[in-house]
């Protein structure tokens, strides 16, 4: 799987303190589901479904979200690389 990582960068969240929603959007047909982030302002989970580096928005925000919040929040998206495939036994 790829680690998907927000960060938190509206001028609210640049104090580290997190934010309260679940916080869940598509990268192309995966669903992100980053949950929320109390006292960090990044978060990362790993994603198992079929995906390109690319497939995510470079920004979330409650344009692109999902869930309605109506929040000023938004989040940079970064991708990680998937890992090796394990050595055969």
């Amino acid at each position: 799987g790829r680690t998907v990582t927000v960060k938190r960068m509206d001028p609210n969240g640049l104090d580290g303190h997190g934010w309260g929603m679940w916080l869940e959007f598509k990268c192309a047909a995966a669903h992100v589901s980053i949950g929320s982030s109390h006292g960090s302002q990044s978060q990362s989970t790993t994603v198992y479904t079929s995906m390109l580096p690319d497939d995510c928005p470079a920004r979330i925000d409650k344009s692109n979200w999902l869930g309605g919040y109506g929040y000023g929040d938004f989040f940079d998206v970064t991708v990680g690389e998937c890992p090796p495939p394990s050595p055969p036994p």
